[in-house]
Protein backbone atom coordinates (compact mmCIF):
# COMPACT_ATOMS: atom_id res chain seq x y z
CA UNK A 1 0.00 0.00 0.00
CA UNK A 2 1.62 3.45 -0.98
CA UNK A 3 0.68 5.81 1.25
CA UNK A 4 -0.30 9.81 0.06
CA UNK A 5 1.30 12.78 1.92
CA UNK A 6 -0.67 16.25 1.60
CA UNK A 7 1.53 19.08 2.07
CA UNK A 8 -0.23 22.23 2.30
CA UNK A 9 1.37 25.95 2.20
CA UNK A 10 1.90 27.56 5.58
CA UNK A 11 0.41 30.88 6.31
CA UNK A 12 4.12 32.63 6.00
CA UNK A 13 4.94 31.07 2.71
CA UNK A 14 4.85 33.46 -0.36
CA UNK A 15 3.33 32.65 -3.53
CA UNK A 16 4.96 32.55 -6.32
CA UNK A 17 5.19 36.09 -8.79
CA UNK A 18 5.17 36.11 -12.10
CA UNK A 19 8.48 36.99 -12.15
CA UNK A 20 9.87 33.83 -10.97
CA UNK A 21 7.87 31.75 -12.83
CA UNK A 22 9.07 29.56 -15.82
CA UNK A 23 9.56 31.23 -19.09
CA UNK A 24 11.43 30.33 -22.15
CA UNK A 25 14.37 31.78 -23.39
CA UNK A 26 14.93 33.21 -26.79
CA UNK A 27 18.41 32.34 -27.48
CA UNK A 28 19.14 36.15 -29.39
CA UNK A 29 20.88 35.80 -32.97
CA UNK A 30 21.66 38.85 -35.41
CA UNK A 31 19.89 39.59 -38.42
CA UNK A 32 20.73 39.08 -41.85
CA UNK A 33 21.19 42.24 -44.03
CA UNK A 34 18.16 40.93 -45.67
CA UNK A 35 16.16 40.93 -42.68
CA UNK A 36 17.77 44.28 -41.93
CA UNK A 37 16.00 45.62 -44.69
CA UNK A 38 12.79 43.63 -44.27
CA UNK A 39 12.76 45.84 -40.71
CA UNK A 40 13.62 49.24 -42.62
CA UNK A 41 10.36 47.94 -45.68
CA UNK A 42 8.27 47.67 -42.66
CA UNK A 43 9.02 50.68 -40.61
CA UNK A 44 9.06 52.96 -44.02
CA UNK A 45 5.53 51.58 -44.44
CA UNK A 46 4.18 52.51 -41.18
CA UNK A 47 6.16 55.19 -39.55
CA UNK A 48 3.44 58.08 -38.91
CA UNK A 49 0.98 55.26 -38.14
CA UNK A 50 3.22 53.05 -35.61
CA UNK A 51 5.48 53.92 -32.96
CA UNK A 52 8.55 52.02 -32.65
CA UNK A 53 7.28 49.80 -29.74
CA UNK A 54 3.98 48.70 -31.81
CA UNK A 55 5.69 48.39 -34.49
CA UNK A 56 7.87 45.26 -32.51
CA UNK A 57 4.25 42.91 -31.68
CA UNK A 58 4.03 42.54 -35.23
CA UNK A 59 7.18 42.25 -36.19
CA UNK A 60 7.95 39.45 -33.83
CA UNK A 61 4.82 37.61 -34.83
CA UNK A 62 6.52 37.76 -38.50
CA UNK A 63 9.56 35.73 -36.87
CA UNK A 64 11.72 38.23 -35.36
CA UNK A 65 11.56 36.89 -32.30
CA UNK A 66 14.05 39.38 -30.87
CA UNK A 67 13.51 42.30 -32.22
CA UNK A 68 12.92 45.38 -29.88
CA UNK A 69 12.76 49.30 -30.85
CA UNK A 70 16.61 50.09 -30.74
CA UNK A 71 17.03 47.16 -32.99
CA UNK A 72 14.64 48.98 -35.47
CA UNK A 73 16.04 51.97 -35.07
CA UNK A 74 19.70 50.69 -35.97
CA UNK A 75 18.22 49.15 -39.14
CA UNK A 76 16.94 52.18 -40.15
CA UNK A 77 19.93 54.21 -39.79
CA UNK A 78 21.87 51.66 -41.74
CA UNK A 79 19.54 51.39 -44.85
CA UNK A 80 21.51 53.47 -47.09
CA UNK A 81 24.61 51.30 -46.52
CA UNK A 82 23.29 48.31 -46.97
CA UNK A 83 21.32 48.60 -49.89
CA UNK A 84 24.47 50.26 -51.44
CA UNK A 85 26.49 46.99 -49.89
CA UNK A 86 23.44 44.07 -51.20
CA UNK A 87 23.33 45.92 -54.51
CA UNK A 88 26.44 44.70 -55.55
CA UNK A 89 26.05 40.69 -55.14
CA UNK A 90 22.39 39.48 -54.19
CA UNK A 91 23.89 36.66 -52.36
CA UNK A 92 25.20 39.50 -49.72
CA UNK A 93 21.40 39.46 -48.48
CA UNK A 94 22.52 36.21 -46.52
CA UNK A 95 25.27 38.10 -44.97
CA UNK A 96 25.32 39.13 -41.27
CA UNK A 97 28.37 41.02 -41.63
CA UNK A 98 30.15 43.16 -44.38
CA UNK A 99 33.11 41.78 -45.85
CA UNK A 100 36.47 44.14 -45.09
CA UNK A 101 38.76 44.52 -47.87
CA UNK A 102 42.33 45.80 -48.08
CA UNK A 103 42.30 49.65 -49.80
CA UNK A 104 38.69 49.79 -49.92
CA UNK A 105 39.35 53.38 -52.34
CA UNK A 106 40.52 51.88 -54.90
CA UNK A 107 38.03 48.69 -55.09
CA UNK A 108 35.01 51.36 -54.78
CA UNK A 109 36.59 52.98 -57.80
CA UNK A 110 37.06 50.61 -59.30
CA UNK A 111 33.09 49.23 -58.89
CA UNK A 112 32.35 52.95 -60.03
CA UNK A 113 34.65 52.39 -63.41
CA UNK A 114 33.29 48.62 -64.08
CA UNK A 115 29.41 49.92 -63.87
CA UNK A 116 29.89 52.68 -65.86
CA UNK A 117 31.13 50.69 -68.35
CA UNK A 118 28.73 47.75 -68.07
CA UNK A 119 26.21 50.44 -68.71
CA UNK A 120 28.25 51.29 -71.86
CA UNK A 121 27.89 47.90 -72.82
CA UNK A 122 31.78 47.68 -72.77
CA UNK A 123 33.46 44.03 -72.50
CA UNK A 124 35.20 44.07 -69.91
CA UNK A 125 38.09 41.06 -68.64
CA UNK A 126 39.65 40.16 -65.74
CA UNK A 127 43.16 41.30 -67.40
CA UNK A 128 41.64 44.65 -67.86
CA UNK A 129 39.94 44.93 -64.68
CA UNK A 130 43.26 44.27 -63.05
CA UNK A 131 45.41 46.97 -65.35
CA UNK A 132 42.61 49.47 -64.51
CA UNK A 133 43.25 48.41 -60.51
CA UNK A 134 46.99 49.25 -60.90
CA UNK A 135 45.67 52.75 -62.41
CA UNK A 136 43.79 53.81 -59.34
CA UNK A 137 46.72 52.92 -57.05
CA UNK A 138 48.52 55.31 -59.20
CA UNK A 139 45.88 58.26 -58.96
CA UNK A 140 45.22 57.58 -55.09
CA UNK A 141 49.22 58.02 -54.80
CA UNK A 142 49.24 54.30 -52.53
CA UNK A 143 53.26 53.62 -52.00
CA UNK A 144 54.47 50.45 -53.81
CA UNK A 145 55.15 48.81 -50.49
CA UNK A 146 51.17 49.05 -49.80
CA UNK A 147 49.72 48.16 -52.53
CA UNK A 148 48.21 44.33 -53.50
CA UNK A 149 49.78 42.62 -56.38
CA UNK A 150 46.10 42.15 -57.82
CA UNK A 151 46.79 38.32 -58.75
CA UNK A 152 44.46 35.28 -59.94
CA UNK A 153 43.44 34.85 -56.42
CA UNK A 154 42.12 38.37 -55.53
CA UNK A 155 40.34 38.47 -58.57
CA UNK A 156 38.42 35.79 -58.03
CA UNK A 157 37.47 37.15 -55.15
CA UNK A 158 36.67 40.54 -56.05
CA UNK A 159 34.42 39.33 -58.24
CA UNK A 160 32.52 37.16 -56.00
CA UNK A 161 32.15 39.80 -53.46
CA UNK A 162 30.81 41.63 -56.68
CA UNK A 163 28.56 39.24 -58.57
CA UNK A 164 31.35 39.53 -61.51
CA UNK A 165 31.08 36.62 -63.99
CA UNK A 166 31.93 35.50 -67.30
CA UNK A 167 29.14 36.21 -69.94
CA UNK A 168 28.58 35.07 -73.34
CA UNK A 169 27.46 37.53 -76.00
CA UNK A 170 24.83 36.96 -78.63
CA UNK A 171 24.04 40.08 -80.21
CA UNK A 172 22.84 43.26 -78.68
CA UNK A 173 22.49 41.16 -75.24
CA UNK A 174 24.57 38.46 -73.12
CA UNK A 175 23.41 35.68 -71.51
CA UNK A 176 23.83 35.35 -67.31
CA UNK A 177 23.87 31.96 -65.69
CA UNK A 178 19.68 31.73 -64.76
CA UNK A 179 21.13 31.55 -60.74
CA UNK A 180 21.94 35.09 -60.30
CA UNK A 181 18.83 36.34 -61.87
CA UNK A 182 17.06 34.02 -59.52
CA UNK A 183 19.40 35.32 -56.70
CA UNK A 184 18.26 39.17 -57.90
CA UNK A 185 14.85 37.82 -57.94
CA UNK A 186 14.60 36.51 -54.57
CA UNK A 187 16.49 40.03 -53.24
CA UNK A 188 13.67 42.13 -54.53
CA UNK A 189 11.02 39.90 -53.78
CA UNK A 190 10.59 40.73 -50.20
CA UNK A 191 11.26 44.66 -50.75
CA UNK A 192 8.48 44.84 -53.84
CA UNK A 193 5.57 43.09 -51.33
CA UNK A 194 5.53 45.76 -48.92
CA UNK A 195 4.24 47.73 -51.90
CA UNK A 196 1.11 47.79 -53.56
CA UNK A 197 1.44 47.21 -57.43
CA UNK A 198 0.29 50.75 -58.33
CA UNK A 199 3.34 52.21 -55.64
CA UNK A 200 5.86 50.18 -57.78
CA UNK A 201 8.02 52.34 -59.99
CA UNK A 202 10.37 52.01 -62.89
CA UNK A 203 12.50 54.87 -64.35
CA UNK A 204 15.00 54.77 -67.00
CA UNK A 205 16.57 56.45 -69.74
CA UNK A 206 16.82 56.21 -73.52
CA UNK A 207 18.37 58.03 -75.78
CA UNK A 208 16.34 59.06 -79.54
CA UNK A 209 17.87 59.60 -82.98
CA UNK A 210 15.00 61.89 -83.59
CA UNK A 211 15.55 62.85 -87.01
CA UNK A 212 17.37 59.94 -88.51
CA UNK A 213 17.31 58.99 -92.36
CA UNK A 214 17.06 55.46 -93.49
CA UNK A 215 20.86 54.37 -94.92
CA UNK A 216 18.85 51.94 -98.00
CA UNK A 217 15.72 52.45 -100.08
CA UNK A 218 14.57 51.13 -103.18
CA UNK A 219 15.53 52.04 -106.58
CA UNK A 220 16.82 51.15 -110.30
CA UNK A 221 19.95 52.83 -110.45
CA UNK A 222 23.04 53.21 -107.72
CA UNK A 223 22.33 56.66 -106.61
CA UNK A 224 24.11 58.66 -103.65
CA UNK A 225 22.15 58.18 -100.06
CA UNK A 226 21.33 60.22 -97.16
CA UNK A 227 23.56 61.92 -94.64
CA UNK A 228 23.33 60.13 -91.18
CA UNK A 229 21.60 62.34 -88.66
CA UNK A 230 22.55 61.77 -85.39
CA UNK A 231 20.42 64.51 -83.75
CA UNK A 232 19.62 63.23 -80.01
CA UNK A 233 17.64 63.81 -77.69
CA UNK A 234 17.65 61.74 -73.96
CA UNK A 235 14.09 60.72 -72.77
CA UNK A 236 13.58 59.83 -68.66
CA UNK A 237 10.52 57.20 -69.13
CA UNK A 238 8.54 56.03 -66.10
CA UNK A 239 5.72 54.34 -64.91
CA UNK A 240 3.96 52.28 -62.44
CA UNK A 241 3.56 48.03 -62.25
CA UNK A 242 -0.12 48.27 -63.01
CA UNK A 243 0.11 51.15 -65.98
CA UNK A 244 -2.29 53.55 -64.32
CA UNK A 245 0.50 56.03 -63.71
CA UNK A 246 2.26 57.27 -66.75
CA UNK A 247 5.17 59.70 -65.31
CA UNK A 248 5.35 62.92 -67.61
CA UNK A 249 8.59 62.08 -69.71
CA UNK A 250 11.70 64.42 -68.88
CA UNK A 251 13.50 65.26 -71.92
CA UNK A 252 16.85 66.44 -71.83
CA UNK A 253 18.17 68.29 -74.66
CA UNK A 254 21.83 70.63 -75.75
CA UNK A 255 20.18 73.78 -76.13
CA UNK A 256 18.06 76.04 -73.49
CA UNK A 257 16.09 77.06 -75.95
CA UNK A 258 15.97 75.22 -79.63
CA UNK A 259 15.24 78.03 -82.34
CA UNK A 260 12.31 76.30 -83.41
CA UNK A 261 10.31 77.13 -79.80
CA UNK A 262 10.85 80.97 -80.94
CA UNK A 263 12.72 83.48 -78.93
CA UNK A 264 9.59 84.43 -77.01
CA UNK A 265 8.64 81.45 -75.51
CA UNK A 266 10.38 78.26 -73.41
CA UNK A 267 10.05 74.80 -74.15
CA UNK A 268 8.14 74.36 -70.67
CA UNK A 269 5.29 76.70 -72.19
CA UNK A 270 4.39 74.03 -75.06
CA UNK A 271 3.79 71.34 -72.33
CA UNK A 272 6.80 69.65 -72.26
CA UNK A 273 9.24 68.71 -68.93
CA UNK A 274 12.68 70.12 -70.24
CA UNK A 275 16.39 70.84 -68.84
CA UNK A 276 20.15 70.79 -71.40
CA UNK A 277 23.27 70.13 -70.83
CA UNK A 278 26.07 70.34 -73.20
CA UNK A 279 25.70 66.71 -73.88
CA UNK A 280 22.26 65.87 -73.24
CA UNK A 281 22.76 63.35 -70.80
CA UNK A 282 21.45 62.19 -66.97
CA UNK A 283 23.49 63.94 -64.40
CA UNK A 284 23.51 64.37 -60.99
CA UNK A 285 22.16 67.63 -60.98
CA UNK A 286 19.20 66.77 -63.80
CA UNK A 287 18.66 62.83 -61.58
CA UNK A 288 18.13 65.13 -58.50
CA UNK A 289 15.84 67.33 -59.63
CA UNK A 290 13.95 64.81 -61.18
CA UNK A 291 13.70 62.75 -58.27
CA UNK A 292 12.48 66.33 -56.27
CA UNK A 293 9.69 66.40 -58.77
CA UNK A 294 8.74 62.70 -57.77
CA UNK A 295 8.97 63.35 -54.35
CA UNK A 296 6.49 66.18 -54.30
CA UNK A 297 4.20 64.63 -56.18
CA UNK A 298 4.19 61.85 -54.04
CA UNK A 299 4.16 63.86 -50.80
CA UNK A 300 0.88 65.69 -52.05
CA UNK A 301 -0.75 62.32 -52.94
CA UNK A 302 0.21 60.68 -49.39
CA UNK A 303 1.97 58.04 -50.85
CA UNK A 304 5.34 56.54 -50.53
CA UNK A 305 6.63 54.54 -53.48
CA UNK A 306 9.15 52.15 -54.74
CA UNK A 307 11.13 53.25 -57.55
CA UNK A 308 13.35 50.54 -59.45
CA UNK A 309 16.08 52.03 -61.48
CA UNK A 310 19.85 51.32 -62.70
CA UNK A 311 22.49 51.82 -60.33
CA UNK A 312 24.53 54.28 -62.70
CA UNK A 313 26.99 56.87 -61.43
CA UNK A 314 24.93 59.79 -61.87
CA UNK A 315 21.77 57.90 -60.16
CA UNK A 316 23.79 58.76 -57.13
CA UNK A 317 21.55 60.71 -53.75
CA UNK A 318 20.98 61.16 -50.26
CA UNK A 319 17.91 58.69 -49.87
CA UNK A 320 17.29 61.22 -46.94
CA UNK A 321 16.12 64.16 -49.23
CA UNK A 322 13.41 62.07 -50.55
CA UNK A 323 11.70 60.94 -47.96
CA UNK A 324 8.53 59.73 -49.87
CA UNK A 325 10.85 57.57 -52.30
CA UNK A 326 12.14 54.40 -51.50
CA UNK A 327 15.03 53.93 -54.44
CA UNK A 328 16.33 50.41 -55.10
CA UNK A 329 19.16 49.81 -57.08
CA UNK A 330 18.90 46.76 -59.18
CA UNK A 331 21.94 44.92 -59.91
CA UNK A 332 24.50 46.60 -62.69
CA UNK A 333 25.05 43.38 -65.12
CA UNK A 334 21.15 42.09 -64.53
CA UNK A 335 18.84 45.06 -65.86
CA UNK A 336 18.70 44.36 -69.44
CA UNK A 337 17.14 41.21 -68.06
CA UNK A 338 15.26 42.15 -64.78
CA UNK A 339 13.65 45.91 -65.40
CA UNK A 340 10.54 46.62 -66.69
CA UNK A 341 12.00 49.56 -68.92
CA UNK A 342 14.13 47.50 -70.74
CA UNK A 343 11.65 44.32 -71.19
CA UNK A 344 9.53 45.74 -73.75
CA UNK A 345 7.89 49.50 -72.71
CA UNK A 346 10.80 51.71 -73.91
CA UNK A 347 11.26 49.22 -77.23
CA UNK A 348 7.14 50.40 -77.45
CA UNK A 349 7.89 54.01 -77.29
CA UNK A 350 10.29 53.95 -79.75
CA UNK A 351 8.48 51.68 -82.16
CA UNK A 352 5.63 54.39 -81.60
CA UNK A 353 7.81 57.23 -82.36
CA UNK A 354 8.70 55.97 -85.44
CA UNK A 355 5.49 54.75 -87.54
CA UNK A 356 4.35 58.32 -86.39
CA UNK A 357 8.07 59.56 -87.97
CA UNK A 358 7.46 57.46 -91.01
CA UNK A 359 4.09 59.31 -91.42
CA UNK A 360 5.06 62.75 -91.14
CA UNK A 361 7.76 61.95 -93.28
CA UNK A 362 5.39 60.88 -96.07
CA UNK A 363 2.98 64.20 -95.37
CA UNK A 364 6.05 66.37 -96.00
CA UNK A 365 7.00 64.88 -99.03
CA UNK A 366 3.39 65.27 -100.18
CA UNK A 367 3.98 68.85 -99.67
CA UNK A 368 6.58 68.88 -101.81
CA UNK A 369 9.46 69.77 -99.31
CA UNK A 370 13.25 68.88 -100.04
CA UNK A 371 14.24 66.64 -97.55
CA UNK A 372 11.48 65.22 -95.85
CA UNK A 373 13.04 63.71 -92.64
CA UNK A 374 14.40 66.68 -91.61
CA UNK A 375 12.09 67.64 -89.06
CA UNK A 376 12.57 70.01 -86.18
CA UNK A 377 13.17 69.19 -82.44
CA UNK A 378 9.70 70.54 -81.51
CA UNK A 379 8.05 68.36 -84.08
CA UNK A 380 9.81 65.30 -82.92
CA UNK A 381 9.09 66.08 -79.15
CA UNK A 382 5.26 66.20 -80.52
CA UNK A 383 5.89 63.28 -81.68
CA UNK A 384 7.14 61.18 -79.00
CA UNK A 385 5.01 62.74 -76.21
CA UNK A 386 1.88 60.56 -78.67
CA UNK A 387 3.87 57.99 -78.92
CA UNK A 388 4.26 57.55 -74.67
CA UNK A 389 0.59 58.77 -74.26
CA UNK A 390 -0.62 55.79 -76.77
CA UNK A 391 1.29 52.70 -74.89
CA UNK A 392 -2.01 51.01 -73.22
CA UNK A 393 -1.64 50.08 -69.43
CA UNK A 394 -1.65 46.43 -70.66
CA UNK A 395 1.46 46.93 -72.32
CA UNK A 396 3.05 48.23 -69.25
CA UNK A 397 1.87 45.71 -66.96
CA UNK A 398 2.87 42.63 -69.43
CA UNK A 399 6.65 44.19 -69.74
CA UNK A 400 6.91 43.89 -65.76
CA UNK A 401 5.37 40.57 -65.70
CA UNK A 402 7.59 39.48 -68.40
CA UNK A 403 10.83 40.51 -66.05
CA UNK A 404 9.64 37.62 -63.50
CA UNK A 405 10.23 40.01 -60.43
CA UNK A 406 6.78 40.88 -59.65
CA UNK A 407 5.21 39.01 -56.48
CA UNK A 408 2.96 35.72 -57.57
CA UNK A 409 -0.06 37.41 -55.43
CA UNK A 410 -0.18 40.37 -57.41
CA UNK A 411 -3.12 41.22 -59.60
CA UNK A 412 -3.66 38.98 -62.71
CA UNK A 413 -2.42 40.62 -65.49
CA UNK A 414 -4.93 42.41 -68.34
CA UNK A 415 -5.22 40.72 -71.34
CA UNK A 416 -2.33 41.58 -73.89
CA UNK A 417 -3.58 43.37 -77.26
CA UNK A 418 -0.78 41.23 -79.20
CA UNK A 419 -2.67 38.01 -78.21
CA UNK A 420 -3.35 35.33 -80.64
CA UNK A 421 -7.09 36.25 -80.81
CA UNK A 422 -6.37 39.46 -82.02
CA UNK A 423 -3.98 38.81 -84.48
CA UNK A 424 -5.96 36.37 -86.70
CA UNK A 425 -9.00 38.77 -86.69
CA UNK A 426 -7.53 41.11 -88.87
CA UNK A 427 -10.36 42.97 -88.72
CA UNK A 428 -10.69 46.26 -91.42
CA UNK A 429 -9.45 49.43 -89.63
CA UNK A 430 -11.64 52.71 -90.64
CA UNK A 431 -9.21 55.24 -92.08
CA UNK A 432 -9.70 57.45 -89.00
CA UNK A 433 -7.91 55.00 -86.85
CA UNK A 434 -4.99 54.45 -88.87
CA UNK A 435 -3.29 56.77 -86.87
CA UNK A 436 -3.10 55.35 -83.72
CA UNK A 437 -2.78 51.47 -85.19
CA UNK A 438 -0.13 49.28 -84.15
CA UNK A 439 0.32 46.85 -87.58
CA UNK A 440 3.10 45.10 -85.52
CA UNK A 441 0.45 43.97 -82.37
CA UNK A 442 -1.82 42.40 -85.09
CA UNK A 443 0.50 40.48 -86.53
CA UNK A 444 1.60 42.04 -89.55
CA UNK A 445 5.62 41.22 -89.41
CA UNK A 446 8.17 42.61 -91.48
CA UNK A 447 7.17 41.12 -94.70
CA UNK A 448 4.41 43.78 -94.55
CA UNK A 449 6.43 46.92 -93.80
CA UNK A 450 8.08 48.75 -96.81
CA UNK A 451 12.14 48.11 -96.21
CA UNK A 452 12.85 51.38 -96.67
CA UNK A 453 10.71 52.61 -93.67
CA UNK A 454 12.13 49.19 -91.65
CA UNK A 455 15.91 50.24 -92.31
CA UNK A 456 14.61 53.78 -90.66
CA UNK A 457 13.11 52.37 -87.93
CA UNK A 458 16.12 49.82 -87.39
CA UNK A 459 18.54 53.11 -86.77
CA UNK A 460 16.27 55.37 -84.57
CA UNK A 461 16.21 52.35 -82.88
CA UNK A 462 19.91 52.54 -81.67
CA UNK A 463 20.92 52.48 -78.29
CA UNK A 464 23.42 55.12 -77.09
CA UNK A 465 24.38 55.82 -74.16
CA UNK A 466 22.40 58.44 -71.73
CA UNK A 467 24.69 58.99 -68.69
CA UNK A 468 27.26 61.51 -67.93
CA UNK A 469 30.11 59.33 -67.36
CA UNK A 470 32.48 60.24 -65.04
CA UNK A 471 36.62 60.33 -65.83
CA UNK A 472 39.37 58.98 -63.38
CA UNK A 473 39.81 61.53 -61.84
CA UNK A 474 36.41 62.50 -60.70
CA UNK A 475 36.00 58.87 -59.27
CA UNK A 476 38.75 58.72 -57.16
CA UNK A 477 37.82 62.57 -56.27
CA UNK A 478 34.49 60.94 -54.74
CA UNK A 479 36.26 58.05 -52.93
CA UNK A 480 38.26 60.36 -51.20
CA UNK A 481 35.03 62.25 -50.29
CA UNK A 482 33.63 59.34 -48.87
CA UNK A 483 36.53 58.53 -46.90
CA UNK A 484 36.29 62.12 -45.27
CA UNK A 485 33.16 61.62 -44.49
Amino acid sequence: MVSCTLITRSNNTRALTKHSCPHIEVKQHNLTFGQKLQVVDFYRKYVGYLTLEQMVGPLRENGFLTICATTITRCVAQEERIRKYVAGDPNRLNHKRETLVQLPEVEQALLVWIAQKLANNARLTGEIIVAKAHDFCDLFRIPQGNRLEFSKGWLGAFKKRHGLHQVTFHGERASVPRQYIKFECERLLPILRWYAPWDRYNVDETGLFWRMPPVHRLGIHESGGLKGDKSRITYVLGSNQDGSHKLPPLVIGKSERPTCFGRNRSVASYGFWYTFNKKAWMNKLVWKAYLGYLDEMMRREGRRILLLCDNASSHKHDAADYPNLHVEFLSPNLTAWLQPMDAGIIAAFKSRYRRRFARLAIRRDDAGIANIYKINQLEAMELAAAAWDSISPATISNCWRHTGIVPPDSESPLPDPSSNSTAQARIPIPETELENFDFEEVGFGDAYIHPDVRAMMKHLAESVPTEEELTDEQITLGMDRIHLE
